[in-house]
C-alpha cells in the first residue's frame, strides 16, 4: 500500500516537473501595475503606471484605443465615477512597448467631494508579448480633504 502511494506521489511529480514553467505561474511576464491619486485644489490626480520590472523588453498589445480604464467608488462601496464610460475608442490594435526598467504613466483629473474613495484601475491589454491574457488590475483607498 505503501508503495502505491509513493508510486503515485512520483507520478504527480514527474508530471508538474513536465509542465512548462509559464503554465505553472512561474516567468510570466506582467508589467507592474500602479495606481495614485493626488489632491490638487479641488480636482484629484489620478496616475496609472505601467512599469517593466523585468530584463527583456515588454509588447503590450490592445485591442481598441482604450488601453486603461477605472472606477472611483465611494466609502459605501457605490461607483462614483469611470473612466471610460461614454466614450468611444478606436476600434483598431494599439501597441506599446516598454524597454528593461520604462515605466509609462497616464495622468486623468476627477473632481469629487471630500470623503473616503477606492478607485480600481485596470491595464486593457489583450496580449504580453504575444501572449494572451494581459489585463493587470490595482486599485488603491484616498481621501479627498476639504480646501
Amino acid at each position: 500500500m505503501l508503495w502505491k502511494k509513493v508510486g503515485m506521489l512520483w507520478l504527480m511529480f514527474a508530471v508538474i516537473m513536465a509542465i512548462p514553467g509559464a503554465a505553472k505561474g512561474e516567468g510570466k511576464m506582467v508589467p507592474d501595475f500602479s495606481v495614485e491619486a493626488v489632491q490638487k485644489g479641488c480636482n484629484v490626480e489620478i496616475r496609472l503606471t505601467a512599469a517593466n520590472r523585468t530584463e527583456e523588453e515588454m509588447h503590450l498589445e490592445f485591442p481598441t484605443s482604450k488601453l486603461y480604464d477605472f472606477t472611483i467608488y465611494d466609502e459605501t462601496g457605490k461607483p462614483v465615477y469611470t473612466f471610460g464610460k461614454g466614450k468611444f475608442y478606436l476600434q483598431a490594435f494599439q501597441h506599446l512597448t516598454l524597454k528593461k526598467g520604462e515605466r509609462k504613466t497616464w495622468v486623468e483629473n476627477w473632481k469629487g467631494g471630500a470623503g473616503t474613495y477606492t478607485v480600481k484601475a485596470v491595464l486593457l491589454s489583450s496580449k504580453i508579448n504575444g501572449k494572451s491574457g494581459g489585463h493587470v488590475q490595482t486599485e488603491l483607498q484616498f481621501t479627498i480633504h476639504k480646501k
